[in-house]
C-alpha cells in the first residue's frame, strides 16, 4: 500500500479517553451488534476490541485511566524504549484501599489491558471509502510487578496512535477512590462530568454543567435499559431512577439537583414515570477548584 496515497485517518476530536468510558457502558438494545466490538466515536472511525471479554470492569477503567494520565503527562515520546512505572503504594493510595488488596486488583487489571487491542479503519485518499484496517495491542508484552513497581511497556503502534488523539485531562484525586462495588456506575459518571465540563468550559459555554439524564444513563453500565420485562413487571423507580441517584451522589465533589425543560428544579418524587425521568437535566457545582490537583 502506498502511503502517500492511504493513510490512517483520525477525526480530530477524536477522544481515547472518552472512548475507553463508553467502553462497557450500558448494553445495547441491538440485538445484531458484534459483541466482540463497540464502536467508540460517532463515525466509527476508531474501536477498541477485547480478546478475552467484551467488557470492561470499572475498576479496569480507573486503571487504565491511570496510567493514560501518567502517560500523558509525563510524555508520550518518553516510553518508546523504556515502560512506565506506577507505583503499588501510589495506586493503593489513589484508590484509597491496602496494598494487598491493590495488588489483588492489579493482576486483573494488567491482563486485561494486555487483552486490549486498537482497530483503526483505513479511509481513502478521499476519506469516502474504507479500503482496510490496521490492528494492534496497546501493550508490547503483559505489565509485571517487581519490588512494588508496576511496568507497563507500550507497543510503539499505540504510543504513535494515542499522540494524535487528545491526551488526558487533568483529573481530580477523588476519581480514584470511587468504591466501584458499592458504586459501580459512579466513575463513569464522573469521567462523563468531567469530560463534559472541561470541554464546555474551554468554549466558555454556559451548559458546561449541565447535562441530560438520558446522556448520563449511557454511561451507567450497572443500570439495565428501559425493557419490556421492567416495563411489564415494574421496577423502574429501584433498578433505575434509585441507582442513579445513589451513584451521583457518590461523586462527593458535587452539588446537584434536577431540572426540567421549563427550568423548574424537580426531586425524585416528582418523577412519575420512564420517560418523565430521561426528560430532566442534570445540573451540578464543584465543590472545588477540579483542575488544581493534577494526577502523577
Amino acid at each position: 500500500m502506498n502511503k502517500d496515497e492511504n493513510s490512517i485517518t483520525l477525526r480530530q476530536d477524536s477522544d481515547f479517553v472518552a472512548n475507553v468510558i463508553k467502553y462497557g457502558g450500558r448494553p445495547a438494545s441491538q440485538t445484531d451488534i458484534d459483541k466482540n466490538y463497540v464502536i467508540v466515536d460517532d463515525k466509527g472511525n476508531f474501536r477498541l476490541k477485547l480478546t478475552k471479554r467484551d467488557r470492561l470492569k470499572a475498576s479496569n477503567k480507573l486503571f487504565l485511566i491511570m496510567v493514560l494520565s501518567k502517560l500523558s503527562k509525563n510524555g508520550v515520546e518518553n516510553y518508546y524504549d523504556k515502560p512506565l512505572t506506577l507505583g503499588l503504594k501510589e495506586y493503593s493510595t489513589y484508590r484509597n484501599i491496602t496494598t494487598d488488596k491493590a495488588r489483588s486488583k492489579l493482576k486483573d487489571d494488567i491482563s486485561t489491558l494486555y487483552d486490549m487491542s486498537v482497530e483503526l479503519k483505513i479511509l481513502s485518499k478521499n476519506k469516502k471509502e474504507i479500503i482496510g484496517s490496521v490492528d494492534f495491542r496497546i501493550l508490547s508484552a503483559k505489565a509485571t510487578i517487581k519490588m512494588n513497581q508496576v511496568y507497563i511497556w507500550f507497543t510503539d503502534k499505540f504510543l504513535d496512535f494515542y499522540k494524535k488523539v487528545k491526551t488526558i485531562m487533568p483529573l481530580p484525586k477523588e476519581i480514584f477512590m470511587v468504591k466501584v462495588k458499592d458504586n459501580p456506575n459512579t466513575f463513569d459518571m464522573f469521567m462523563k462530568l468531567l469530560m463534559h465540563y472541561n470541554i464546555n468550559n474551554n468554549k466558555n459555554n454556559k451548559n458546561k454543567n449541565v447535562l441530560s439524564v438520558n446522556t448520563l444513563l449511557e454511561y451507567c453500565s450497572a443500570i439495565p435499559r428501559y425493557d419490556e420485562d421492567i416495563k411489564k413487571n415494574g421496577g423502574m423507580t429501584q433498578r433505575i431512577i434509585k441507582p442513579f441517584i445513589r451513584d451521583l451522589n457518590a461523586i462527593n465533589i458535587i452539588e446537584w439537583y434536577f431540572l426540567d425543560n421549563e427550568n423548574n428544579i424537580k426531586t425524585p418524587n416528582d418523577i412519575k414515570n420512564y420517560y418523565d425521568f430521561v426528560d430532566l437535566k442534570v445540573v451540578w457545582s464543584w465543590k472545588k477548584e477540579i483542575f488544581n490537583e493534577l494526577t502523577a
